[in-house]
């Protein structure tokens, strides 16, 4: 048997569907073993079925459409038209994203109140190994017309007919103007408006109860739920171990991790087909 690991990327112990989302497809057990242990990883995450017309327990958030600036709510047109007179939008390269985007990412983990996860080193490596890879990344910069300084950047992943916003940084000390309403007007715009994309994909399902940007990209700018199923397969002393913790699930005792692993089953077992 044969299996198409390229379409995976493993991130911290989970080997995760990175391929084009309208190509996934139901996989048998077998199959999933075999990805899994090619990587060691401890579970394999397959999305199937996207944007099935059914509502299920998963999706991914998407933007299918380039609305007009006046169908936005008077307050969400205020905002956007004033981030727009503060910030210009414009793609960036690699030698600005390895030049300045390290500071915008140290001062965007200052708004966290936490260090940030990668040294200047490790994160300049990170850029380059995206720019030598063999996915199509582009990179995005909000500035601030007055001081002239790259105040956010956006990480966007481009596929045949449609694109994944990455990761998006904001420095501590360009909050004013709500600089994130323009990028996100300027993204929809290019990727929907000008190139004609299919739609424009901001991630799956979260797992943090915590995270509120997709909530703000589908109240705010129109985003909707893509629906779609998820197979969860799991290592077979972790299987054991997440079936026997499932029922006390809702513990306040467990440990985060151990929640989110418990709720991605959840969403599996929800997901299946009736």
């Amino acid at each position: 048997m044969t299996t198409d690991i390229q379409n995976f990327r493993l991130y911290k112990k989970a080997l995760e569907y990175f391929g084009d989302l309208r190509e996934a497809r139901l996989r048998s057990s077998e199959e999933l073993e075999q990805l899994r242990q090619q990587t060691d990883a401890l579970f394999v995450l397959n999305p199937y079925d996207f944007d099935c017309p059914e509502e299920t327990a998963f999706w991914h958030v998407i933007q299918d459409r380039c609305p007009d600036i006046e169908e936005y709510s008077k307050s969400m047109r205020k905002n956007i038209r004033r981030s727009l007179k503060e910030y210009t939008y414009q793609p960036i390269t690699i030698d600005t994203m390895l030049q300045d985007g390290y500071r915008v990412y140290c001062e965007a983990f200052a708004r966290y109140g936490t260090q940030p996860p990668l040294s200047e080193e490790e994160y300049k490596a990170d850029i380059n190994q995206k720019a030598a890879g063999d996915r199509h990344y582009e990179f995005w910069g909000g500035y601030h017309i007055e001081t002239g300084e790259l105040a956010m950047w956006e990480e966007m992943i481009v596929f045949p007919g449609y694109a994944v916003m990455s990761a998006e940084k904001l420095s501590n000390r360009f909050t004013q103007g709500n600089p994130t309403y323009g990028l996100n007007f300027a993204l929809i715009e290019e990727y929907i408006g000008k190139r004609k994309l299919d739609f424009i994909d901001a991630g799956a399902r979260t797992l943090s109860r915590h995270s509120q940007v997709q909530d703000f990209l589908c109240d705010k700018f129109m985003f909707r739920k893509g629906y779609c199923r998820l197979q969860l397969h799991m290592a077979p002393r972790l299987r054991f171990a997440v079936k026997v913790l499932y029922p006390l699930r809702k513990l306040s005792l467990l440990p985060g991790k151990v929640k989110q692993l418990l709720r991605l089953y959840q969403y599996s077992k929800e997901s299946e087909k009736k």
